[in-house]
């Protein structure tokens, strides 16, 4: 909703959904937004900016790997 609340974006095919003959559509990006990142850390101050900027990047990982939000927030429930 608000553009500066997204923290990170995964941009691509996830890989359940490419082709394996062939090439990707379009390559795979992931993109972190260093504004609403900052936002976010200055926001906590008990968590470190690479434990935030890790977190945003292993969730759009998750994406590139095929999972939705909710898979990726059980499996970071389950670790906590």
């Amino acid at each position: 909703e608000d553009p500066f609340e997204l923290t990170g974006l995964y941009s691509g095919v996830h890989i359940g959904e490419r082709d394996a003959m062939g090439p990707a559509p379009e390559p795979s990006r992931v993109f972190l937004y260093r504004r609403p990142i900052l936002d976010e850390w200055c926001e906590r101050g008990d968590v470190g900016l690479s434990e935030i900027i890790a977190h945003v990047l292993i969730h759009e990982i998750g994406h590139h790997l095929g999972l939705d939000d909710d898979q990726i927030h059980a499996i970071e429930d389950d670790d906590d």
